[in-house]
């Protein structure tokens, strides 16, 4: 909840809006019900403390990727390993992915980056948001 509310989470996210705590936790209860929405979480093994949240969405063959890295630990560039790890291990599960896609503001320079560095490629942009496809030959590529 904090790391959503976070001034910079907020400025480059999609939904700009600050969420007060039970509108949060409604979203939350009804996302991790929802069988079509996958949330990894990347934790520091030793002390347990969130790293990074990583969120798919599926439908049909095409799976929505975003990422949420914990406002502590920003800027150490260690999200293209968490986000690279968690695509690996949402593709192991979901085999007859064949497209992934992520969306992203224009001005989140750091995510474009990221993305297009595990293979993302532009696609289009519309208002202020950017659509990169990862167009995927086969799962086991991607899953070793």
């Amino acid at each position: 909840f904090n790391w959503r509310n976070d001034c910079i989470t907020r400025k480059m996210s999609l939904n700009q809006h600050e969420f007060k705590w039970g509108q949060h936790k409604n979203w939350f209860s009804n996302a991790i019900e929802d069988k079509t929405i996958q949330f990894i979480l990347v934790e520091d093994t030793s002390s347990g403390e969130g790293l990074s949240l990583i969120r798919f969405e599926t439908h049909f063959d095409t799976a929505k990727v975003s990422i949420m890295v914990a406002p502590n630990h920003r800027g150490r560039g260690h999200a293209a390993k968490y986000l690279a790890q968690a695509i690996q291990k949402f593709l192991a599960k979901h085999i007859h992915t064949r497209t992934l896609i992520a969306v992203i503001r224009v001005e989140n320079h750091a995510s474009i980056k990221l993305f297009t560095n595990l293979g993302f490629v532009f696609h289009r942009e519309d208002l202020s948001v950017a659509t990169f496809h990862l167009e995927l030959q086969k799962n086991s590529e991607h899953s070793k």
